[in-house]
């Protein structure tokens, strides 16, 4: 509830020697103005009224800081800064009596004066006696805007009809965005008729210079103070629920435990999940009352940011929320800033209202000196000058003036003043000439913070200029309360638990004028000591902003510390998935190695293209990926730094597995070959255990790769190192599959899934989902498959993910699909997979997908289409180039049999189970050595050579009934059936169908009954799944 009587809006309080003036938000004492800071005066304000009664702090906090995130410390501040301005002592108060814990009482005696009885003016007050001091609450002067703030209104009702709303707010600096939605805020801030309660405000700025790259850094830093607020607990709780990955991005409002919790719980999250995430708690928030949230500056913002903002302006769940945002086209448009196109598209849409400031009109800037002047009457040729030599920029005209009182305090405001030809002639020089009125060491104080950027703390400012923090927070406040440059901009406390006020600078010009004025030598010695001094106040383990460090270390000209902070700043970045800004950061790294000391370089040059091209690697771009490692690989070889040389033969290897096989393989060779040149029996058997891996995933079983990667397993376990563990695992777990030992190559893979999140491997994490997807299959743990399946989803939802690898993740969705029966599903997600495939990728997936598309297209009995498919991969398993997963040539050939076998050629159909049984016993690959049993069993009875039949089925069922081998043995059990059946056999056929019948209900146990697969297995109860023969 408001708390000001707005009926008797020009009402006074007299407590000798003050007056309180609410009109004209002024404390007087006697004939001198007492600068009071806004929210001193609405709380002096608000204690008089309720004068002789207790005022708890609570109220009091609810009442005047309505919607902040502040607690008692900013109320304290605020009763100490209201006794120094009366004069009070707190030992002895005549005025403010302090309640011990609980709150505050006005004691003295108050008399109101109501309009019918003010007295008239003094001679002593006269209106250039208040011009010698500007009024601290801007809020007196805001005139004008009454066609945007009417628009903005009309966004608001619909809003609060669950109608979520988006108001782009333009114009050029100085315009008045800032100030035109503070006036709409105080417009609305009363509780409304429809909600009954007070909108919620939550504010974000993005800011020039330093945090430009932090990816979603506005919205965290927002949030996080949120979470350090009155009602911080429950917007914790809030992001537990609806935004983990963003509470992971705020690690001191969790205890480290906590956050480590947090992390396993959402590694694999992407920037998707995140933005998705933000979206969903802004909705969480407007639940209870309605919500505003204002994004000021986005000609500054990250790509990350504005996604958020494009998301929460196109959902279509109902919210009461409006959405604010401004920005300057103009800087935008300069720097082909991405918010312009975001303006577009939701123009286009039609989901989102545009007002563009445009600058006063003469009758606005003459009624802005009427409310700056209000004792005085303005000509209209004086307005209508001012006009003319400000073009009606509100900053302008507002610089403008307080340029004339200061320089014209012994005669009244006059055109002569105004058109006098010595004043500047840009706002600029303005700016200058307000600064230039300032002390020498206000100047000094100015310029330093304007390099620290827009927004500063006196404990970082007072470090930089070896001040006392007191001595620094006194000389800020002194040009608050004088209404110059400087702002409050919330609270912090220091290293020593002392509670201080941050500030900011009152435009983004001020910051512009003070550092273009410092000279090239200046700021790098500046920019040198804030980052020294940011690194000793936060700590190195520490850091926040890491991208902020760096840049002041950059611009320090210290190449060492930046070069050493980058690509902690990269790090940071990919973990919020802005893996674009993590490449931006690391190629300026790598921009800088050529000024670091020689013995230094290459090192640097290795470990930075190392961690560019996994980032780049995780996004996708192989290409790009690749490159780095080839310049890795050059480095390493011109330094002589052999033990780099073999990491980046590896490395190209494993990236040459989506590209060419057999300069995948020609790479592990060589990685080999050197490793033996070397003193390093780990590396060297590791390398050889991935020169095994690599060639059994292309080609067939050989007992030496296997033996290769055993090896290296047992030296990475023997080793305990993490990094080394994870280099084998994945792979280890092919080779697992290839033996057909499931339940082994599933334990590895939630160990490497666990690692993976651990040392924060995304690209790995996602490859160990597939290797899991693999062994659940075959092991026929399907309800497990499809949570790893909705895992990896969820992994793949980033655009940055590998394409290669999302798209591998649908044709094993449609594997396990034929398998259950779902043929008409299978193809859906074959055919998805291959019209998501395009470029360099269209080859690699479509020859994959061919193999599980065949049994689809097989089970829907379109054989020729099967047939097609089958061929299609057959023809590329013989291009050496082409990689093509071995794993693969199981299904294909078996795929292959039953079709030719459906088509009555018998002679291809045993061709294809020749080489099934041929390739699969190498390993052994039981699975499929059962089904080629099973397959020669049916071309024997389809040939009516019952025999040889009997022969194949028994050899089948002995190796089924050795292992848990699901996909083969209901097959094998329903050829037995049908083999009895036709021996006459009716209690041996009985004995197959229900061992048939046992290993389905099995498949069906492991799926949830809500789950559509249920059906297709169903059917197959009591169905021979082979096709018949056609006529």
């Amino acid at each position: 509830m408001e708390w000001i009587d707005t009926k008797t809006p020009t009402r006074c309080w007299e407590f000798s020697p003050f007056t309180l003036d609410i009109a004209n938000a002024t404390l007087w004492r006697n004939d001198q103005v007492v600068p009071l800071r806004p929210k001193n005066f609405a709380a002096l304000c608000y204690l008089i009224e309720r004068r002789g009664q207790l005022v708890t702090k609570d109220e009091l906090l609810n009442a005047v800081w309505r919607n902040r995130c502040v607690g008692e410390a900013v109320l304290k501040v605020c009763i100490n800064d209201l006794r120094q301005a009366l004069g009070d002592d707190a030992q002895a108060p005549a005025y403010l009596i302090t309640i011990a814990r609980r709150g505050y009482r006005f004691a003295a005696p108050v008399t109101e004066i109501h309009p019918e009885n003010k007295k008239e003016t003094s001679p002593a007050r006269s209106p250039l006696s208040r011009h010698k001091i500007p009024l601290t609450n801007r809020s007196g002067y805001w005139v004008g805007r009454e066609t945007a703030q009417a628009t903005l209104l009309t966004v608001w009702r619909l809003s609060l009809e669950n109608v979520r709303q988006v108001v782009f707010v333009t114009g050029e600096p100085g315009i008045g965005k800032t100030t035109l939605i503070e006036m709409f805020i105080d417009q609305v801030s009363q509780p409304d008729q429809i909600t009954g309660c007070a909108p919620m405000i939550l504010r974000m700025r993005c800011v020039k210079h330093f945090g430009e790259g932090e990816a979603l850094l506005p919205m965290i830093e927002a949030m996080e103070k949120r979470c350090r607020g009155p009602e911080g607990a429950e917007m914790i709780e809030l992001l537990h629920k609806h935004a983990p990955v963003w509470l992971a991005q705020l690690p001191s409002v969790l205890k480290p435990e906590e956050r480590e919790a947090l992390q396993r719980q959402i590694f694999g999250a992407s920037r998707e999940r995140m933005v998705r995430e933000g979206c969903e708690l802004l909705e969480a928030l407007s639940t209870g009352r309605p919500l505003i949230l204002v994004l000021e500056d986005l000609h500054w913002s990250d790509d990350a940011t504005l996604d958020f903002l494009s998301l929460l302006a196109r959902r279509n769940e109902a919210a009461p929320l409006m959405i604010m945002a401004s920005y300057r086209p103009a800087d935008a448009s300069r720097r082909a800033h991405s918010v312009t196109l975001i303006h577009q598209e939701l123009q286009m849409r039609g989901v989102s209202s545009d007002i563009a400031v445009t600058p006063f009109s003469q009758g606005e800037v003459k009624d802005y000196m009427v409310c700056r002047f209000p004792d005085m009457e303005i000509p209209d040729s004086v307005s209508q000058a001012l006009f003319t030599r400000t073009g009606g920029l509100p900053l302008f005209v507002s610089n403008l003036i307080e340029y004339l009182v200061s320089q014209h305090q012994k005669r009244p405001l006059s055109m002569e003043m105004v058109v006098d030809q010595a004043l500047p002639e840009s706002i600029r020089r303005v700016i200058e000439c307000e600064i230039e009125r300032l002390s020498l060491d206000e100047q000094r104080l100015l310029a330093s913070a304007s390099a620290i950027g827009s927004q500063f703390s006196p404990i970082l400012l007072g470090a930089v200029l070896d001040m006392d923090v007191a001595e620094v927070d006194s000389a800020c406040d002194a040009l608050v309360r004088r209404g110059q440059i400087l702002l409050l901009d919330g609270m912090e406390r220091g290293p020593q638990g002392e509670v201080v006020c941050n500030y900011a600078f009152r435009h983004a010009l001020y910051v512009e004028v003070l550092y273009q004025g410092l000279s090239a030598s200046q700021l790098i010695r500046l920019h040198l000591r804030i980052g020294e001094c940011l690194e000793r106040l936060q700590g190195k383990q520490e850091l926040k902003n890491i991208a902020e460090l760096a840049l002041h270390f950059e611009k320090g000209w210290d190449w060492s510390r930046a070069v050493l902070y980058l690509p902690k700043a990269a790090a940071n970045a990919a973990q919020r998935f802005a893996n674009r800004q993590a490449c931006d950061y690391l190629v300026r790294a790598l921009n800088m190695v050529e000024r670091l000391p020689h013995e230094k370089q290459a090192e640097t040059r290795i470990e930075l293209l190392k961690q560019s091209s996994a980032i780049r690697r995780s996004m996708g771009e192989i290409g790009s990926a690749k490159a780095d490692l080839e310049n890795m690989l050059a480095t390493a070889k011109a330094s002589h730094n052999g033990r780099a040389e073999v990491l980046a033969l590896l490395e190209l290897s494993r990236i040459s597995v989506w590209l060419d096989r057999q300069q995948c393989l020609g790479l592990a060779e060589q990685a080999m070959e050197r490793s033996k040149d070397l003193e390093d029996k780990i590396l060297q058997t590791m390398v050889k255990g991935m020169w095994g891996g690599m060639n059994l995933a292309f080609g067939p079983w050989r007992a030496d790769f296997a033996s290769a990667c055993h090896e290296a397993m047992d030296v990475a376990r023997a080793s305990k190192s993490p990094l080394v563990m994870h280099s084998r695992l994945t792979q280890h777990i092919y080779v697992e599959l290839l033996v057909s030992r499931y339940k082994n190559a599933w334990a590895l893979s939630e160990e490497a899934l666990a690692l993976s999140r651990t040392l924060g491997d995304g690209y790995m994490f996602i490859v160990g989902h597939y290797y899991a997807g693999l062994a659940l299959l075959h092991l026929g743990e399907w309800g497990k498959l499809r949570q790893i399946a909705e895992e990896s989803r969820r992994a793949f939802e980033s655009n940055e993910a590998s394409l290669p690898l999302r798209l591998h993740h649908e044709i094993l969705m449609g594997w396990l699909h034929v398998e259950a029966g779902d043929h008409a599903g299978a193809k859906t997600y074959c055919e998805e997979a291959l019209s998501a495939s395009s470029g360099e990728w269209f080859t690699f997936i479509s020859v994959h997908c061919s193999a599980i598309l065949g049994r689809a297209l097989l089970g829907l009995k379109d054989y020729a289409g099967a047939v097609r498919c089958f061929e299609t991969f057959f023809h590329a398993k013989k291009d050496e180039t082409l990689p093509v997963f071995s794993n693969y040539f199981f299904p294909a050939c078996f795929g292959a049999c039953e079709a030719w076998l459906a088509l009555g050629e018998f002679e291809r159909a045993r061709h294809y189970a020749e080489q099934l049984q041929d390739y699969s016993a190498r390993a052994p690959e039981r699975t499929y050595l059962a089904l080629s049993y099973h397959m020669y069993a049916e071309i024997a009875l389809k040939e009516k050579r019952l025999d040889e039949a009997e022969s194949q089925i028994s050899v089948a069922l002995s190796i089924i009934e050795q292992a848990e081998l699901p996909l083969a043995a209901w097959r094998v059990y329903a050829t037995a059936e049908k083999y009895y059946y036709l021996r006459g056999e009716t209690r041996r056929a009985h004995l197959c169908q229900f061992k048939k019948q046992s290993v389905i209900r099995q498949l069906l146990q492991s799926l949830p009954s809500s789950d559509p697969l249920s059906e297709g297995l169903a059917a197959l109860m009591g169905n021979n799944p082979v096709p018949c023969m056609r006529d």
